[in-house]
């Protein structure tokens, strides 16, 4: 039984000195990451040669114990060490198809914003890190100008005037005089409705941007997460540690990434470009024609779906669920795949808890 691990030993170092001869042109394969795992190679193989040390010694004074689970234990080191070393080699060879240009898929599926000249064009992104910024970047700024119209309307229905009738004598009894007044054409009630609005959108928007961020560094976390967990599944200490990482590096640098081209880009193809100045421009005569249709009592069921229908309704409401529903289904999809994926390889780890404590 001795030869055996010195056998899966010599086809370990068989394997390693194959994928060493592919370095150079491996190397090349992975110049946009910032992290580039190719320096790590190195470190990666001295790790699985101290493994196949150790394993070896274990399984030799294994024999002479006899204990079948030291066997077992070095054999699968030696196995689990050059596995993470393919691993590594497979990443850094296979990296560019993480660059794969995947706007004309999802163009094809009506998923990419392209708004013109005055808005920013996710049509020119080439990969799915820029797309993801691209459409996170296009709602938080559509959800921005709702949030500012809202603001605007509410400014509006604070400078409303009240209105004052007085009407000193009758023709029929001189001696009696007759006022009317509405103090606020829009009630007060509606102006803080309108005020609670426009700060429910604020601090929406502001939890928002840990979204962003998240997107804005999906490449570095690709890079550095991946890279360290597969050079740490190669030290039997740190394996589990190592797969933990590969899940949280696949997880938010790409599957992230993909959620948000796929949610957001449905969101702002919806709801088309929000101008501030063309909302108002629309609210206001509606706002106007509702009032007079209420006072002369002609305003009915559909007077109601002219409000509904308006373009602000439309983009307030992909602008909501793209601030609440949004969020949370991303966020929800995110955790099952890192918790499902690190258990498979290592240690489980809850990524909506982490986050829950980060914030």
């Amino acid at each position: 039984m001795m030869p055996k691990i010195f056998r899966l030993g010599a086809v370990a170092l068989m394997a390693m000195a194959f994928a060493a001869l592919l370095m150079p042109s491996v190397g090349a394969a992975s110049p946009t990451l910032p992290i580039s795992p190719t320096n790590w190679v190195p470190v990666a193989f001295a790790a699985v040669l101290l493994v196949i040390a150790v394993s070896a010694f274990v399984y030799a004074f294994s024999g002479l114990t006899n204990s079948w689970y030291a066997k077992a234990w070095a054999q699968n080191q030696v196995y689990q060490g050059v596995f993470s070393l393919v691993l590594l080699i497979i990443f850094i060879y296979f990296v560019y198809t993480f660059f794969i240009n995947p706007v004309t898929a999802f163009n094809n599926a009506g998923l990419v914003p392209g708004y013109g000249a005055g808005q920013y064009n996710c049509q020119n992104t080439n990969t799915i890190f820029t797309l993801s910024a691209c459409d996170m970047y296009t709602f938080n700024q559509n959800a921005f100008n709702v949030m500012i119209t809202v603001g605007a309307l509410s400014y509006i229905a604070g400078l409303s005037p009240g209105i004052s009738v007085q009407l000193n004598t009758l023709p029929n009894d001189p001696g009696v005089d007759v006022k009317a007044s509405l103090i606020d054409v829009v009630p007060i009630e509606e102006e803080q409705l309108i005020v609670s609005a426009f700060l429910g959108l604020f601090f929406a928007l502001v939890l928002n941007q840990v979204q962003s961020l998240l997107v804005g560094g999906a490449l570095l976390w690709l890079s550095l997460f991946l890279t360290i967990g597969l050079v740490a599944r190669c030290f039997g200490v740190t394996r589990t540690f190592g797969g933990s990482m590969i899940a949280f590096g696949l997880g938010l640098g790409f599957v992230y990434p993909v959620l948000i081209s796929l949610t957001y880009g449905f969101i702002n193809v919806g709801s088309g470009p929000v101008s501030v100045a063309n909302n108002v421009a629309q609210i206001v005569p509606l706002l106007v024609t509702a009032f007079f249709a209420v006072l002369s009592g002609q305003f009915g069921f559909g007077g109601t779906l002219i409000l509904l229908n308006s373009d602000f309704i439309r983009q307030l409401a992909y602008v909501i669920a793209g601030l609440t529903f949004i969020p949370f289904l991303n966020f929800t999809i995110l955790d099952a795949f890192i918790r499902d994926f690190s258990r498979a390889i290592g240690n489980q780890v809850d990524f909506m808890s982490l986050l829950g404590g980060l914030l």
